[in-house]
């Protein structure tokens, strides 16, 4: 009876082999530069080949440009310094790091973590349903919560005596799985929005469209979100880990001192007043941090938005600095700077990650075959002429497959909306359940591609617990949250599809 419940599943076998595969590959760092290599080799042949494409907002005719030419060798001897210090991850991360590493070093985040879990009454599924709608909430900050959220998840399991890494994946799926559904707008839907009215004018049908007409849909996907992500962690996650526990005696915290509730109430009124002067910032109808032109809050260009990074840095900091200096873990400003170099010295293996992630990124960029692909790929999707549903997956699997190559979800939608929007709207669809269709397909493969910047950071920080964790093992573990996040979505959207449900406020799935 016990041999058989020992017996490896179908799938598990199936993870298996992924896991034995990823881990015989070479370092994240060789990986990106013969994938670099090979799609110069690939920019040579499609250029003989004369691969094309027209942009379908602006008519340009794009071509493939071959890499392995004067052009291509001078792009990268003068291109590849600016490239890796413009690259937008690296700034973000260490940024942040600054101040969550802070934070971590003086011991705040521990002890916090530890008394808030005293206090939450229940079990440790409870605990990890909290984690789950905090990792969604923080997409709220961008791609923030992919630097903040794995470290306190990875915390928060060591805390319940479980393995730290369940905490860390669990957290950024969680992160990622907010791209399609949230409990609050965010700057992605704003961003978005803009794509969508653009390609409504093309189909010159009439159509009224908003930033939340995606709502009742989202929220509906933050219980899917939460359940898979719970689901997935206790049935396959964690049972695949195991236990690690040389590193759960070295993490427990021992019973909150005094000065450790001093430092804390001393840290929540400094955090209180950093955002009192947001909110001051704000709450004016010509508030400094909002857009110097509309005057709104959610804006690319407001204050708020362009330096959330910091606001998010200084929420760490700070309170963290207060925190030490009444506990004595970080005495002056010698023990501070001393913080700050191990913070960042622990994040040296991510800096020459990200420098040939975006000297292959810029090779991707250069040589126009994302675009050319998603252009000629989106044309034959909408050329099938297969029934809605059947169309609907379709666009969910070709772009999930893309999502690996062209990691801005605004970029690749900037691509598609002029053709997938006005085709649906022709077919009687409002654009919500297009744009919705879009997201779906983007948030899935987030979970678990090597090849966004955040991953490879959680894969240092892994290692963290873990010195052995190769990328074969992340890769295989966090499958199945993108697996059955697919699954669950799908699903989802064909009961709206059936049902003829509005999507959210102003965004009825059909066109009046």
């Amino acid at each position: 009876m016990a041999q058989a419940k020992l017996k490896k599943s179908k799938f598990d076998k199936f993870l298996d082999k992924i896991e034995e595969i990823g881990n015989k590959l070479p370092e994240a760092f060789m990986i990106f530069l013969y994938l670099g290599i090979f799609m110069m080799v690939l920019s040579l042949v499609a250029s003989l080949l004369k691969m094309s494409a027209v942009h379908p907002v602006t008519g340009e005719t794009l071509v493939v440009q071959n890499l392995i030419s004067a052009f291509g060798l001078t792009k990268i001897l003068t291109s590849a310094v600016s490239g890796f210090t413009g690259f937008a991850p690296l700034g973000v991360v260490l940024v942040c790091m600054l101040g969550v590493g802070l934070c971590e070093k003086s011991g705040l985040l521990q002890i916090a973590i530890k008394h808030g879990l005293g206090n939450v009454k229940g079990s440790p599924i409870k605990v990890m349903v909290i984690l789950i709608m905090l990792s969604i909430l923080s997409m709220a900050a961008g791609d923030s919560g992919f630097i903040v959220m794995p470290p306190l998840g990875a915390l928060i399991f060591l805390s319940l005596g479980r393995n730290p890494l369940a905490g860390m994946m669990l957290a950024y799926a969680s992160v990622a799985g907010a791209f399609g559904g949230n409990f609050i707008p965010t700057s992605l839907d704003m961003l978005l929005i803009g794509f969508t009215e653009n390609a409504v004018k093309i189909s010159g049908l009439p159509a009224e469209t908003n930033p939340m007409m995606n709502y009742y849909f989202q929220l509906a996907s933050t219980v899917l979100v939460t359940g898979v992500g719970l689901w997935v962690t206790l049935k396959f996650v964690e049972p695949r880990l195991g236990k690690l526990e040389n590193v759960q005696e070295e993490g427990r915290i021992e019973e909150v001192s005094d000065i450790q509730r001093k430092g804390m109430k001393s840290a929540g009124i400094s955090l209180l007043v950093l955002l009192a002067l947001v909110v001051a910032g704000t709450a004016p109808a010509n508030g400094i941090l909002r857009d110097p032109e509309t005057f709104k809050i959610i804006s690319s260009k407001a204050p708020l938005m362009q330096g959330l990074v910091v606001i998010i840095t200084l929420a760490f900091f700070i309170p963290g600095m207060v925190f030490g200096r009444i506990t004595g873990t970080i005495k002056d400003s010698r023990a501070m700077v001393k913080a700050l170099n191990q913070s960042m010295s622990e994040m040296g293996g991510y800096i020459a990650l990200t420098f040939m992630m975006a000297l292959f990124s810029n090779i991707f960029a250069w040589s126009n075959m994302g675009i050319v692909l998603a252009i000629k790929g989106a044309n034959a999707l909408q050329a099938s002429g297969f029934p809605i549903p059947v169309v609907m997956i379709l666009l969910i699997l070709f772009i999930i497959p893309l999502d690996v190559f062209l990691a801005s979800s605004s970029g690749k939608w900037a691509i598609f909306a002029p053709i997938f929007v006005p085709m649906f709207m022709f077919l009687g669809f409002h654009p919500a359940f297009t744009q919705m269709v879009y997201r779906i397909g983007d948030a899935v493969i987030n979970v678990c591609t090597p090849l966004l910047a955040y991953y490879i950071m959680m894969l240092e920080l892994g290692r963290k617990y873990d010195k052995n964790l190769g990328l074969g093992t992340m890769v295989a573990t966090m499958l199945p949250y993108s697996i059955f996040y697919m699954i669950g979505w799908i699903a989802l959207l064909l009961i709206w599809y059936f049902t003829k449900l509005p999507l959210g406020p102003g965004g009825p799935l059909l066109l009046p």
